[in-house]
């Protein structure tokens, strides 16, 4: 069991390290998009939005499953 917990630990690292790189590599693309967000309040703004609408989605869906 050691063998394949070894492995999985390796991969995840490798998949973080492989990750890193590629936005390392990309950094004035990713700071572009990063800015164009708004940073973390912008993304913040947004995820609020998203559950915002999707609270009546929800309750849509709950009454139509109720309704069969």
């Amino acid at each position: 069991m050691g063998i394949m917990r070894m492995l999985r630990l390796l991969s995840v690292l490798a998949m973080l390290v492989g990750g890193g790189l590629a936005l390392w590599r990309r950094r004035d693309a990713v700071k572009r998009t990063w800015d164009s967000l708004g940073g973390v309040e912008g993304i913040k703004g947004s995820a609020n939005q998203v559950m915002k609408s999707v609270g009546p989605v929800k309750d849509l869906v709950s009454q139509v499953a109720r309704m069969k």
